[in-house]
């Protein structure tokens, strides 16, 4: 029972550090995508703001097991966070529990990837705005013309 209660601290801990490393360096700015989502919840809460849910199209700190809440292909992803940095006209933080392909417009910005369960890890990425136009063709998302 011991190891159970103390795994359990360690996944909340996990997202409370990753929510305090976003906080530190000044990433709770901009907007925050957050995906998978019920592991992104887990960074929402403690950091006191929302994260966008790619899957329902909203701001949320909390999962919702309904309909739309799904899993999404890496280019649903890619496709979601490009057009969040269009809508709000500014770079998008993505809070991801998995590493992302060198996409042209991200950066990678930091990590917490020390958890006891692999799903609590966390990878930070900077979606430049500034870098939408020249990656178009390479991220071949429908709703944005060439």
């Amino acid at each position: 029972m011991r190891a159970s209660l103390s795994s359990t601290a360690r996944i909340s801990w996990d997202g409370a550090r990753t929510a305090d490393l976003i906080r530190r360096q000044g990433l709770d700015r901009w907007p925050l995508l957050g995906y998978r989502e019920p592991p992104a919840a887990a960074v929402a809460l403690p950091l006191g703001r929302p994260l966008y849910a790619p899957s329902r199209e909203v701001f949320a700190t909390h999962t919702d097991w309904g309909p739309r809440q799904r899993d999404m292909t890496l280019q649903e992803l890619r496709c979601a966070a490009r057009q969040l940095a269009r809508r709000q006209g500014l770079d998008v933080v993505l809070v991801i529990n998995q590493q992302l392909p060198p996409w042209g417009e991200i950066l990678a910005i930091g990590s917490r990837v020390d958890a006891i369960v692999r799903t609590e890890e966390f990878y930070l990425y900077r979606l430049r705005r500034s870098s939408l136009a020249s990656t178009v063709g390479e991220a071949a998302c429908s709703l944005e013309a060439p």
